[in-house]
């Protein structure tokens, strides 16, 4: 192997380089000769993978982008009073109710345990 700094070879047993006492780098890009004579393990990859990559913009994708406004401006009158006096029915009945009833489970509660 070669070393990565000055280009010497190194031998496979050596971390250091005895030129430039550079640590011996565990990746490399080895050339087409390297390649054909080495005995290991290397990763080929392909060249459509290195130059389009996941998040690459194409000419022909299009965006597509929905708005959604909840505005009260374009409902009639009684759409507004049927909807205010929905949530008033919500805030005099149901909330009083519904606290009432945690109250009453949370005294529940409290006395069963002692």
């Amino acid at each position: 192997m070669k070393c990565s700094v000055c280009g010497v070879a190194i031998q496979p047993d050596e971390q250091l380089c005895s030129k430039c006492s550079e640590l011996e780098s565990k990746v490399q890009i080895l050339t087409p000769e390297e390649k054909q004579d080495f005995a290991g393990l290397t990763i080929e990859q392909d060249q459509e993978k290195q130059s389009a990559g996941y998040n690459d913009y194409r000419e022909n994708q299009r965006i597509y982008v929905k708005h959604v406004n909840f505005n009260m401006r374009q409902t009639g009158m009684l759409t507004k009073i049927i909807f205010g006096i929905i949530i008033a029915g919500l805030l005099i009945v149901a909330l009083p109710i519904a606290l009432f009833i945690i109250s009453i489970v949370m005294f529940t509660l409290y006395f069963m345990r002692k």
